[in-house]
């Protein structure tokens, strides 16, 4: 009897240890999942900033290639940014 009870008591330990090990798993992935996606933003924002510059220096408009912060630059900065860098922009 004593042994059956130790048993059963030694098998519940182990499934709760497992999916503690579960849990933290699923925590982590969750954690790298977010961490990867900041990072893509930002290699993303720096992207942005970089074709606005170029772009802004081939017209001609600034010749200090530091970012501008101007209503203009957040526009420019959206979806069609990359698409319009990645065109070579305005000649």
């Amino acid at each position: 009897m004593f042994e059956s009870n130790r048993t059963t008591l030694v098998s519940y330990l182990f499934e709760n240890l497992n999916q503690e090990v579960q849990y933290i798993h699923s925590e982590m992935h969750e954690a790298q999942q977010r961490l990867d996606r900041e990072q893509i933003e930002q290699e993303e924002a720096e992207e942005n900033e970089k074709a606005f510059r170029e772009t802004m220096q081939r017209l001609g408009m600034v010749r200090d290639p530091a970012p501008i912060e101007t209503d203009e630059y957040r526009q420019f900065i959206g979806k069609g940014c990359r698409r319009f860098a990645a065109a070579g922009g305005v000649r």
